[in-house]
């Protein structure tokens, strides 16, 4: 069945759930999108909405089904169909099946609707996962191995197929599935194989046949290129997905460099993306996804040609420019407080201090500033410029002798954070190329008696960080598992100046503990939703990049005298 390139005589049931009940601008943006492709939106919520959600929802599309949260999507698909009837649906050239799992449109679907409508097919997707030649289920897929398929978060049905007795006797007398597992065996899987046997004629938009033997998931795994090549979708789960599948099928780079083809080629805005990843998600999945992680040049600047409160853009400068760029840093853009006294600064961190810019000034605050009064003075100090270095003075009475773990810490922290003017600049820079970021943080330390204190990366305080979450209302997931937190450490970051001002008041129970109140501050901008990263220079980058080889090498070295050398996963199973 061929469509009229320029047909809107569509139906979309857009199957949505959130855990908090609200609707994000990112779901209005692509609801709004559909509506320019389409005369009919339901949307069908599985499980709770909030009466503002639902009221935002049903200014975005026709009618909102809210059901019981039960047989996941291909339950809320059936159920819209039986809501709308096969007699209204028959009204319509093309039903849209869909879901809330990716952020769009990326291109606009127009395109995608005029070249697909060209086609003559029964039913057709935007991606497809390739055939796996094995049984990857236990047994629980009906065919003996995975089979080539449409991808279920999207697909468009014509009416000739959609009305037909094989598609009713379908989805009428399926059972909803009871777990993810079983939607992806017994109906995700399988749809596309069922009716191709059956004679129908079936297409997708995005032509990953390149991948074939590269990837099975493409639409995980080459999002970038998927991208690149006009896709008009890319997956949320991208941006906080399951970092131990991501290393066994790549070099860890895939979901990254999906975030970036989307920020640096589309036009998207990327803020729906981190509005709903800092209200859902956790930061560390997240982080560890889109690599938060930056190491900035501490010799070449950039120079940016407006000033950064009309949004200033960059560009990168020549060696020999560095000098003149240090003066593009504005009167109150920067400060550095630093947590000690001025002659213990001095000799500490004279050499990097010598090297600031001149607008930056250095302020200084005794140790007392983490306890309810020195507290509101440093929030006060810094609420008054954008951006704010926090360098915390290693205070030796709390640490072992010889005091060379603490003395290395704090030159880690200085090398991260002031190493030269032109590293400060860039610094800065940073916070403007990246709205996300509110906090950046030092590596967290491994070398010496801090690769015990980190115990699981949480330095025995999980509890402690879920109790006073839970007192401060935070309602994104803290999970425990294989994603360690990155926090100041030390006591030393970088932070937008009016964000930190904020987390000193509402985090005023954490700060009673110093180490949890460490812990806590990245929980706390997200909060105000911001994202935490890492940031070093070029210099310390090579020294961590080093430990963490050798370090690693070492265990390994350890561990294959005691189990057979294998995929890193095995291995891990084996010790487990």
């Amino acid at each position: 069945m061929i469509l009229d390139s320029y047909t809107k005589n569509r139906c979309i049931i857009f199957l949505y759930y959130d855990k908090d009940g609200l609707v994000d601008r990112y779901v209005t943006g692509l609801l709004d999108a559909l509506g320019k492709v389409s005369s009919r939106i339901l949307v069908v919520v599985n499980g709770y909405i909030t009466d503002a959600g639902e009221r935002e929802l049903r200014t975005h599309a026709n009618d909102v089904l809210v059901r019981v949260n039960t047989g996941f999507d291909v339950g809320g698909y059936r159920e819209g169909i039986f809501w709308l009837g096969f007699g209204q649906l028959a009204k319509y050239d093309e039903l849209i099946l869909m879901n809330y799992t990716f952020f769009a449109p990326l291109f606009p679907l127009e395109n995608m609707f005029r070249e697909m409508g060209k086609r003559d097919v029964d039913f057709w997707g935007i991606t497809k996962h390739h055939a796996v030649p094995v049984d990857t289920t236990g047994g629980r897929i009906r065919y003996g191995h995975i089979p080539e398929h449409l991808n279920s978060h999207f697909l468009a049905l014509r009416r000739d197929f959609f009305l037909s007795y094989n598609y009713r006797d379908f989805i009428m007398n399926m059972a909803n599935p009871i777990s993810y597992e079983a939607s992806i065996n017994d109906y995700e899987a399988v749809f596309t194989k069922h009716f191709a046997d059956m004679g129908c004629k079936w297409d997708v938009y995005m032509d990953t046949d390149a991948f074939e033997g590269v990837v099975f998931a493409p639409f995980m795994f080459e999002g970038g290129p998927l991208v690149d090549m006009g896709c008009p979708i890319v997956k949320r789960r991208l941006f906080f997905g399951d970092y131990f599948s991501l290393l066994a099928n790549s070099a860890g780079e895939s979901y990254s460099d999906a975030y970036q083809a989307v920020w640096e080629r589309t036009d998207y805005d990327v803020s729906l993306i981190w509005e709903n990843l800092l209200r859902l998600q956790d930061r560390n999945a997240v982080r560890y996804a889109i690599h938060e992680s930056f190491v900035v040049d501490s010799e070449t600047m950039v120079r940016r040609s407006i000033s950064p409160a009309d949004g200033g853009s960059a560009r990168q400068e020549s060696t020999s420019e560095k000098l003149t760029c240090l003066d593009k840093i504005w009167e109150g853009e920067a400060a550095i407080c630093i947590i000690g006294s001025e002659i213990e600064a001095d000799f500490l961190a004279g050499r990097y201090l010598r090297h600031l810019p001149d607008a930056v000034p250095v302020l200084f605050f005794d140790r007392t500033v983490w306890d309810e009064e020195g507290n509101k003075e440093l929030s006060d100090a810094v609420s008054r410029y954008g951006h704010v270095c926090v360098l915390n003075l290693p205070d030796y009475t709390k640490s072992d002798v010889p005091h060379s773990n603490a003395t290395s810490l704090f030159y880690a922290d200085c090398e991260s954070l002031i190493g030269t003017g032109c590293h400060v600049a860039n610094v800065t820079t940073l916070f403007y190329d990246h709205p996300e970021l509110g906090l950046l943080v030092p590596p967290m330390p491994t070398f010496g008696c801090y690769f015990e204190q980190a115990e699981d990366g949480w330095y025995g305080r999980y509890e402690d960080v879920a109790r006073m979450a839970e007192e401060l209302g935070l309602s994104f997931p803290i999970l425990r598992g294989e994603m360690p937190p990155v926090f100041p450490f030390g006591g030393s970051f970088w932070a937008r100046g009016e964000v930190l001002a904020k987390t000193f008041s509402i985090g005023q129970l954490a700060w009673e503990d110093s180490m949890l109140g460490m812990l806590m501050m990245p929980y706390l901008f997200q909060k105000f939703g911001y994202m935490t990263g890492t940031v070093t220079g070029p210099h310390y980058a090579a020294v961590e990049l080093t430990n963490l080889e050798y370090e690693l090498r070492e265990h390994n070295r350890e561990i294959f005298r005691r189990v057979q050398p294998d995929a890193w996963w095995k291995v891990l199973d084996e010790l487990k």
